[in-house]
This record gives C-alpha cells, sequence and structure tokens, in this order.
C-alpha cells in the first residue's frame, strides 16, 4: 500500500506539531522518519494509523482519501506497533491471538509457531506469561501479533529506543524481514 499526505497538519492545542505537511511512502519500501524529540514523528505514526484525525490537510491511502474510508478499515490495512511495547495480561499464545479473536479469524497454532521462529521466539515461549520477556522480545511479540493480522503497512513508532545494543540489532533485523520476508511497507 502507498501511503501519501498532502499539506497535513496536526496541533495539541496552541502546539502547532504538523502544518503544510507533504510526504510520499512508497509501497514495499522500509521508510524512516527522522527529527528532534518533539518534532511530530509520533504524531504522523498515529495519524497514519488512524488513530488521531488530522486537523488539516488529506492523508492518501492508495490514492483513497481518509475521508472516504472508515478509520477501522485503515487499521485494517495499517499495523502500529508502539515506542514501548503492549503487552496484555496472559500467556504470550494469548497475547499473540488477542487481534486475531477481536476480529473473528481462524487460530492457527502452525501459523504462529511458523511466525515466531521467523522473528528467533521459541515457540515453547507460547505457554509463558508476556511480563516474563524481556523488553526486546516483548517487542518482537508486538511485532508478531501485528503480522498475524497480516497488514498492508506496519508502523513503528522508535522501536529500539529503549533497548540494549543486541536486542535492538535484532528487533532492526526483525524490521528488514519485514520488507524482504513479509512484503510490507514498513514505516518508522
Amino acid at each position: 500500500m502507498k501511503i501519501s499526505c498532502e499539506n497535513l497538519e496536526a496541533a495539541y492545542g496552541k502546539n502547532i506539531v504538523l502544518k503544510g505537511f507533504n510526504v510520499s511512502f512508497p509501497e514495499n519500501a522500509i521508510s524512516t522518519v527522522i527529527g528532534p524529540s518533539g518534532s511530530g514523528k509520533s504524531t504522523l505514526l498515529r495519524l497514519l494509523a488512524a488513530l488521531e484525525d488530522p486537523d488539516g490537510g488529506t492523508i492518501f491511502y492508495d490514492g483513497q482519501s481518509h475521508c472516504d474510508l472508515h478509520p477501522t478499515e485503515v487499521r485494517e490495512r495499517v499495523g502500529m506497533i508502539f515506542q514501548k511495547p503492549t503487552i496484555f495480561e496472559g500467556t504470550v499464545m494469548d497475547n499473540l491471538t488477542f487481534g486475531l479473536r477481536l476480529r473473528k479469524r481462524e487460530i492457527v497454532r502452525d501459523e504462529i509457531a511458523a511466525t515466531l521462529k521467523q522473528v528467533d521466539i521459541p515457540v515453547e515461549y507460547l505457554d509463558k506469561r508476556g511480563d516474563e520477556l524481556s523488553i526486546g522480545e516483548q517487542q518482537r511479540i508486538c511485532i508478531v501479533r501485528s503480522l498475524l493480522l497480516d497488514p498492508e503497512v506496519i508502523l513503528l513508532d522508535e522501536p529500539v529506543s529503549a533497548l540494549d545494543p543486541q536486542r535492538a540489532n535484532r528487533v532492526l533485523k526483525l524490521i528488514k524481514s519485514l520488507k524482504t520476508d513479509f512484503a510490507k511497507t514498513v514505516i518508522m
């Protein structure tokens, strides 16, 4: 999916975060948004994920204006992984199947196991409690949870900012594989 923004605007009260912002993110590529703290990177990702509405301008998803799409339709096509991993109470399996259950999709343990293997998480982790995992493992579980929903685009908000260099390297390799192995558009 190709995403582009025209004259995008966003503000929090009187604090203008984005004004007249124009960008185009190519399909099946990894794009990186760079800027200092507070420059609107996270806001942009939240807008692209339809978690917030822009104050002005237009976001296009494969040429369709965000105004013509219901937010849930966008959210089915765009996955968002936050800076701090969001792990739910329960086991890793509970965490991975949360979205599948919400969308009433079939839960195929073999598919989950194969995806875990691709991100270097042992299948035995399915029965572990999510809160027992390291931050790097939690971040990879969040990525797997998104992959199981098969979005066309994956948005990552500073996915390695809280990780040590070794764990950051693992997550960065996984992000690279999102494009090559999973044919996803990645914006981070």
